[in-house]
């Protein structure tokens, strides 16, 4: 337990009152030490005869990272091996205020980026209402991986929600390196684990949700972690645990998840959305 709880206690603390200077000195500061870090966790690795190739940031990831840390992907037919089983009667009554958000989503075929973060924020925070309390959305949050006890790799999704030992994240990818979102899956888990353990004493299993945002169309996502799995991370890289991280739907193309321009795919959407933040309430 002191082991996986070291990484806190090193984190580097900086003290001043330039304020002009202040954020850009604790990024350069954190830079720094996610550098050392690094290199400890490499030397390590190698004294423990684990391989110390694995990227070192999460666009970086492909799959050989993927089988060093026994992480696999699963279709999956059932929207139930994803979903909590919670029935939810005011997803109809949000159908109207979602179609205002979305209605000239295809009147630009250049949509910016920054679009696509505005939908998605409304939609988590205005109609599914994940921003209430004990529930907060978190923007870009700095999420930390850490190997052989040093941080090894840091990630930032789009947003992160999490209660207790569940959390859900919103990754908007690029089309071209979709693995990255395993990256951002296991250091959101990692850090979370982390804050957990710290406040509890306790090494808990972490429930994942993810959902992947490629344009209008969201893929759902869900993996347990169990705590051996990072108290094996925590000596070196996995050898009996592994992690299992299903998909819904079962599609692998980015235009196979569920189109929220569509009537079926944006009532799919909001039924996923609203039993996941039941689950977390729970």
């Amino acid at each position: 337990m002191s082991s996986l709880l070291g990484p806190v206690a090193r984190l580097p603390v900086l003290r001043t009152f330039r304020q002009t200077v202040f954020f850009s000195s604790i990024t350069t500061l954190f830079d720094k030490y996610l550098v050392s870090s690094r290199k400890v966790a490499k030397n390590k690795l190698k004294e423990r005869g684990f391989p110390s190739n694995i990227s070192t940031t999460a666009s970086g990831f492909d799959l050989k990272d993927l089988q060093l840390l026994k992480v696999n992907f699963q279709p999956t037919p059932f929207k139930s091996d994803i979903l909590p089983n919670v029935d939810d009667h005011q997803v109809q009554a949000f159908l109207t205020d979602l179609h205002e958000i979305i209605k000239n989503l295809h009147s630009d075929e250049g949509m910016e980026e920054a679009e696509i973060d505005m939908l998605v924020y409304n939609l988590l925070v205005q109609i599914v209402g994940l921003h209430r309390y004990p529930l907060r959305v978190r923007t870009h949050p700095r999420c930390r991986l850490y190997i052989a006890s040093e941080c090894y790799m840091t990630a930032k999704p789009e947003f992160v929600i999490n209660r207790k030992n569940i959390s859900m994240i919103v990754i908007e990818v690029c089309v071209f390196n979709w693995l990255w979102r395993s990256a951002e899956i296991l250091a959101c888990a990692n850090e979370k684990m982390l804050h957990t353990a710290h406040q509890t004493g306790v090494i808990l299993d972490q429930i994942i949700f993810a959902v992947r945002v490629v344009s209008t169309c969201f893929t759902f996502y869900k993996t347990i972690i169990p705590n051996g799995y990072w108290k094996e991370l925590d000596y070196g890289l996995p050898q009996k645990e592994s992690i299992i991280i299903k998909r819904w739907p079962e599609g692998v193309r980015p235009t196979s998840g569920l189109d929220i321009v569509e009537s079926n795919g944006r009532q799919n959407v909001l039924e996923a959305f609203f039993k996941i933040r039941k689950h977390l309430l729970q």
